[in-house]
């Protein structure tokens, strides 16, 4: 280590090697683009803990946030804001090529990344995409 030369830490990507691994850690920023914490599920990054945990709420199906409005829930906080637009009526999202105002933006982009497993539907929210999935699942969460 330190005495010895020896850097036991070696960063795979460049082949460098680094003492003490703190050093390898704020290394790893240069190839993570300044997010050095990766989602083990889906192999995204992040800039930091929190958001990584706030992000495996996905993966784990947690939905801490409700909506005092609807009593609907969501992963985080920023997606109960943007959900709030729909009873608020804000569209935050402006096209500056023909004027529109839209509560979210794939809407208007036609973007859709939610694909189906099971027969290759796409969606522009996710919110679709799981009310479509039940009809995969035939889950019937709603009584009469």
């Amino acid at each position: 280590t330190l005495h010895t030369r020896k850097k036991p830490y070696n960063r795979q990507e460049c082949g460098k090697d680094f003492t003490p691994n703190s050093n390898l850690l704020n290394h790893q920023t240069v190839h993570t683009r300044g997010k050095p914490y990766q989602c083990q599920d889906c192999g995204k990054y992040f800039p930091s803990s929190s958001n990584l945990l706030a992000h495996q709420r996905v993966h784990k199906g947690e939905k801490p946030c409700q909506c005092l409005a609807c009593e609907k829930y969501f992963s985080s906080n920023s997606n109960l804001l943007v959900h709030h637009g729909v009873h608020t009526g804000e569209k935050p999202y402006g096209c500056e090529e023909c004027g529109k105002s839209f509560s979210q933006k794939r809407l208007h982009t036609g973007e859709k990344p939610y694909r189906c497993k099971d027969c290759g539907k796409c969606f522009a929210t996710n919110s679709d995409f799981t009310t479509h999935q039940r009809i995969h699942t035939e889950e019937k969460p709603y009584k009469c």
